[in-house]
């Protein structure tokens, strides 16, 4: 099943705005990949998808989202850290420096959760990439690469590449 319409409309009007500037900021793709989470982690199953910044992105920083699973008297657990940046920043560069900044927060996560396991989702523009660290080597290994990089996260071969980490994520949160 691909994403609903909605979604596909939202990758539609980027195209647009990419077309029309040349350099959106971050903030243009917020809401695209705010309802591919949301769309991914429902309200109803008891997720949470939050934004992690107070102000709006610099330009510089990326935009990052935090998913948890929520339960009724007990701390929510992060499992998945998400960062977005405008599609101009799709370069090896770039994308290194995503990676590094999805890296640092999970790093921190891990120093004040029992998650074991948390997942990065990074994303230029429309094109992402989705790796996983674990809590027991987090500091002496790079981050287990699950997607790499690929094009267009609303294509239907993406939403199926990326609902078959979903599930693994699914898992996990299930047995925090």
């Amino acid at each position: 099943m691909p994403y609903p319409p909605a979604i596909l409309s939202m990758a539609q009007n980027m195209a647009l705005v990419e077309g029309l500037n040349s350099d959106p900021h971050e903030n243009e793709y917020a809401m695209i990949w705010n309802s591919i989470l949301t769309h991914h982690f429902p309200l109803h199953e008891n997720y949470g998808v939050a934004p992690q910044i107070s102000k709006l992105s610099s330009g510089k920083d990326p935009v990052i989202y935090t998913v948890a699973k929520v339960w009724p008297g007990r701390k929510e657990q992060t499992f998945l850290v998400a960062g977005f940046k405008k599609a101009s920043e799709e370069t090896k560069m770039g994308k290194e420096s995503l990676k590094r900044v999805l890296r640092e927060i999970i790093e921190h996560l891990f120093e004040t959760t029992d998650v074991t396991k948390i997942y990065g989702l990074g994303g230029i523009g429309l094109c992402w990439t989705v790796f996983r660290m674990e809590k027991a080597n987090f500091r002496a290994h790079e981050p287990e690469i699950l997607i790499p990089w690929k094009s267009n996260i609303t294509s239907a071969r993406a939403f199926n590449d990326l609902s078959e980490v979903v599930e693994d994520m699914h898992d996990l949160a299930g047995q925090l």
